[in-house]
């Protein structure tokens, strides 16, 4: 009785394909291969159930490597960006990465104008009521370029957040003009003083010499 009545249900499912084989549409397997593949394309993602599958911006993709390796290193990276909290987003950072001179240093290099003989009129009280309320570790004044086209005030501050409040003076008057500052490197601090150091010592010397003969 069990294999007559699985018998006449086969016959009666033969009986419908018959039936709806002339109707019966076959899939477009290339239209659904297109359309999984713009789910994942760039812009494009439709699964927007999760947040992790939002577009972000663009990060610089370029068409080399695997074919869809910069989408999913995407929504890799994005996924890491949602889930680290906002103040420790600065240790995700590459091994090879290198803050720039603005987050590090703490020198500022202040400009004048050579041709208004600014450089001769300013002192270091001068320089440190500019910088008020800030207070400068370190000041160098009087230090010139090779090309003697400008005079320049070499300032250090202890800790770069305070170079960072300095460097927003930029165009405050300092003398008979305004005046122009900029980051520098600390380095840079340390040679100044040391040529200042040896110009003295020549001029000393110089001086010297003349009150001698």
């Amino acid at each position: 009785a069990g294999v007559s009545s699985g018998r006449a249900l086969l016959s009666v499912r033969r009986a419908e394909w018959k039936r709806t084989k002339r109707t019966w549409e076959k899939p477009d397997l290339k239209a659904e291969k297109r359309e999984m593949q713009q789910r994942y394309k760039r812009g494009g993602i439709k699964t927007a159930a999760s947040e992790f599958c939002l577009p972000s911006e663009p990060r610089g993709a370029t068409p080399r490597g695997k074919k869809n390796h910069f989408q999913l290193l995407d929504r890799y990276i994005r996924r890491i960006d949602s889930l680290m909290p906002e103040d420790m987003e600065e240790l995700v950072r590459p091994l090879s990465y290198k803050p720039n001179q603005e987050r590090t240093t703490r020198t500022l290099k202040i400009t004048l104008d050579a041709e208004s003989g600014a450089d001769a009129q300013v002192t270091e009280d001068e320089v440190r009521s500019f910088l008020s309320p800030l207070v400068a570790t370190g000041i160098a004044i009087g230090w010139k370029g090779k090309e003697q086209l400008e005079s320049a005030v070499y300032v250090q501050f202890e800790t770069n957040e305070e170079c960072q409040d300095g460097r927003q003076l930029d165009g405050k008057p300092l003398g008979p003009g305004p005046a122009k500052v900029r980051y520098s490197v600390d380095n840079k601090f340390r040679r100044v003083c040391e040529d200042l150091a040896k110009r003295g010592k020549a001029r000393r010397e110089r001086t010297k010499q003349l009150q001698n003969s």
